[in-house]
């Protein structure tokens, strides 16, 4: 799959190589500039974050937005998901937080804090036992 996400707040989804018959989707559903964009390692679903405040979970092969975060940030520079495909780990804003969600409950399960300034992106051991 091809992402492409442009400030106009949307995110355009193509097969890799497309074939000729099938379109390019358009997710529709952010208010603001798409910052960071991630898909499951099932190809299930496209997780993204924009400047305001609000992560969507979008249902890959409908194109549907299926769930939505609201983070308590400015914004979500950053989106990286665990590779066993539980969790969301987002980054941003000024506050120096990273934060662990659960893709299937949608609950913040975990805070990372102790930087001193924004944190603009994050990355994940492949065992998920390191965040940095």
């Amino acid at each position: 799959v091809l992402l492409s996400f442009l400030a106009r707040a949307r995110i355009n989804t193509m097969a890799s190589p497309p074939p000729p018959s099938l379109p390019c989707k358009c997710l529709r559903g952010h208010s603001r500039a798409v910052r960071s964009v991630a898909i499951t390692p099932d190809g299930r679903h496209i997780v993204s974050g924009h400047d305001g405040r609000t992560v969507l979970v979008w249902a890959l092969a409908r194109g549907i937005e299926v769930q939505r975060l609201e983070e308590r940030t400015e914004w979500v520079s950053s989106i990286v998901i665990t590779p066993d495909g539980q969790h969301i780990v987002m980054s941003g804003s000024s506050e120096g937080t990273v934060r662990v969600w659960s893709l299937a409950s949608g609950e913040e399960v975990r805070r990372l804090e102790g930087h001193k300034d924004a944190v603009y992106s994050a990355v994940v051991t492949r065992d998920a036992l390191c965040v940095s």
